[in-house]
């Protein structure tokens, strides 16, 4: 879906957004961009599984795969702080295709 518009709205995913069905909805009514915020570490919508960066990208993959927002051939870019989960880290960039490569875990 392209937009036409100059300002972009960039929303953050919490309990009451987390869900497939409510990104897809947030989408189609105009969010641009989401994020996910593990600057205070774990919190309820972030799984007990999701303690690597590799883990917080596989994570978005999958979200951005099941809610319908990506076709497989996209990038999608994703943002954590390093060391994982501590407030005031270094930021590690990395842009990954939504598809995996087949054999392999994470980017």
């Amino acid at each position: 879906m392209h937009r036409n518009r100059r300002a972009k709205i960039v929303a953050t995913v919490g309990p009451a957004s987390a869900s497939p069905e409510m990104l897809k909805s947030l989408f189609e009514t105009g969010v641009d961009t989401f994020r996910l915020n593990f600057s205070h570490g774990a919190v309820s919508i972030h799984s007990k599984e999701i303690v690597t960066y590799e883990d917080t990208v596989d994570y978005a993959r999958q979200m951005a795969s099941k809610s319908g927002l990506s076709s497989p051939q996209d990038n999608i870019v994703v943002v954590a702080g390093i060391p994982f989960g501590r407030p005031g880290t270094t930021n590690n960039l990395r842009v990954v295709q939504l598809k995996e490569e087949v054999g392999r875990r994470g980017p």
